[in-house]
């Protein structure tokens, strides 16, 4: 080993351990601001993720309609289901105990795709602090931040993605005539199966992922020298493939089947849309800016200039943000994914404008630009505490005012369900003014017991024995505890009277919903 690559190897070690102490620091200021808080961002974090995985391992959850038809892949809950199973085992078995696990676990894992980012922007010629730079840019900005805790697909894809793409694009091979010894050319080989596969892990945990797969791997079909890469990628997504149908089959009973009925929601029905309404085809680079202000418009306006170094990432997740902004109905949360990505971007496209500044000058402007990033990402993530669902562009799917804070929201019902959990009397539990899909579910009301809410009444008023309102207390009704503006009530001292049509259901599916 020459001494030219024992120091590079060294500054690799030591730049990365710079990034895990950033990834350190990242992980702990979400869970700061998000262990304390109960609040939902989206009724996706619950139903589409903690909720099923609750079931799994506890036997008792209510469902999203998502789930009764089979419009979900499996895999994603299955696997949070080990983690909550592994924590069952530890004795986490309490809401706190195991919402701390779970939300520390996909905070560590999102958070760890600035590995990822540091890589892709060195492999693309940025300079060591560029590339640093780059890493905080994305972990400290507000949405990463405030999303980067939360129980939704979008974020747990987030580094399976990074690092797929991170490999598929290092060790992309060549055709036949490629140069090197046989034993570097096999581990290229593994590394980028290995990448591929992770592109395609990330399809099965969320469908849109496949733009990803799309725009990377089919340019290297018309591509000279590109043949072998692309052959090799599409034998491995191939038997990706196939376990997505194995998995839908074993689930659902008919191979695909999650895939078709979510894509006959969204795309024949227009379902979101006919739900949440149609936002501006600007939404994305607006509310970038928005919500995370200098960091937001660097992440929008410095990738443009890495076209001429990492083109093919500049063009993948061009791609993904393009179609996106065609759909009418639009969140941050949909295009988090990209978030890594253009951090990298950013670092390459800041490397490639230093690099245009004259010799002489050249060393003081990387200082100034890092700088700059690494201001732009401090600055930002004193921002988070101050977020909005205004500055999120999450007004119409949540139904609030611009200036609601967001975090908190619909905490008092959540620590409500903490309380009823710890209830040796309850028999029953009834949300009269609240769906439950506003509220935390099974996940946070850990008892196996009619959950009523406003979307599935109870039949009876007998049927449960405590209610959780913000109205005044009805006769016979005894305040238990209060969690402004919400109260837990004891109704009777009765005992629950059976309810043997009760569903656990956070609402009906419409007559026309999709099916497999």
């Amino acid at each position: 080993m020459t001494h030219s690559t024992q120091s590079d190897r060294r500054a690799l070690y030591v730049d990365l351990g710079v990034v895990a102490v950033f990834v350190a620091i990242g992980v702990f200021i979400q869970l700061h601001f998000g262990l304390g808080d109960l609040g939902i961002y989206h009724p996706d974090e619950i139903y589409q993720t903690l909720e099923p995985a609750h079931e799994m391992v506890y036997g008792f959850g209510l469902h999203a309609w998502e789930w009764d038809i089979g419009a979900r892949n499996a895999l994603l809950p299955a696997m949070l289901a080990g983690v909550l199973g592994l924590g069952r085992l530890f004795g986490l078995e309490q809401p706190a105990a195991y919402l701390g696990l779970m939300h520390g676990f996909v905070a560590s894992v999102f958070s760890a795709s600035a590995f990822a980012v540091y890589l892709l922007a060195r492999h693309f010629r940025a300079s060591r602090p560029a590339a640093l730079a780059g890493a905080a840019l994305f972990l400290f900005n507000p949405v990463s931040l405030y999303l980067g805790y939360r129980v939704l697909s979008e974020v747990i894809s987030t580094p399976v993605v990074l690092f797929g793409v991170l490999w598929t694009l290092q060790f992309a091979p060549v055709d036949a005539d490629a140069h090197g010894a046989a034993p570097q050319k096999r581990r290229a080989r593994l590394l980028f199966i290995l990448g591929v596969s992770l592109l395609g892990i990330s399809v099965l945990f969320r469908l849109q992922n496949a733009l990803f797969v799309v725009a990377l791997l089919l340019p290297w079909r018309f591509q000279k020298g590109g043949r072998a890469r692309y052959e090799l990628g599409m034998q491995v997504l191939v038997v990706w493939a196939l376990i997505f149908g194995a998995i839908d089959w074993i689930t659902w009973g008919l191979p695909f089947a999650s895939a078709g009925a979510y894509l006959r929601f969204n795309l024949l029905m227009d379902g979101t849309t006919s739900y949440y309404g149609a936002d501006s085809f600007f939404y994305y680079p607006y509310y970038f800016s928005v919500a995370m202000g200098v960091a937001g418009a660097l992440l929008t306006i410095l990738p443009v200039f890495s076209a001429t170094r990492a083109r093919a990432l500049l063009v993948s997740v061009g791609v993904f943000l393009l179609i996106h902004s065609i759909f009418p109905h639009k969140e941050l949360r949909f295009v988090v994914t990209t978030l890594p990505i253009l951090a990298a971007l950013s670092a390459v496209g800041a490397q490639w404008l230093i690099d245009r500044a004259p010799a002489p000058r050249r060393r003081l402007a990387a200082g100034l630009g890092a700088a700059a990033l690494f201001a732009a990402a401090g600055y930002a993530a004193t921002q988070t505490p101050n977020l909005t669902f205004g500055r999120l562009g999450q007004t119409s799917a949540l139904q609030v005012t611009p200036d609601t804070p967001a975090y908190g929201h619909f905490a008092p019902v959540n620590r409500l369900l903490l309380v009823a959990t710890e209830r040796t009397d309850i028999c029953g539990l009834s949300l009269p003014d609240q769906w439950a899909i506003d509220a935390g579910g099974h996940t946070y009301f850990h008892r196996d017991l009619p959950f009523f809410h406003a979307g599935n009444p109870p039949p009876a008023a007998g049927t449960y024995n405590f209610a959780i309102s913000q109205r005044p207390a009805q006769p016979g009704w005894r305040a238990v505890h209060t969690h402004a503006p919400y109260t837990l009530y004891k109704t009777g001292d009765h005992a629950c009277a059976p309810a043997p049509e009760y569903q656990p259901v956070i609402y009906q599916p419409v007559e026309d919903a999709p099916t497999p």
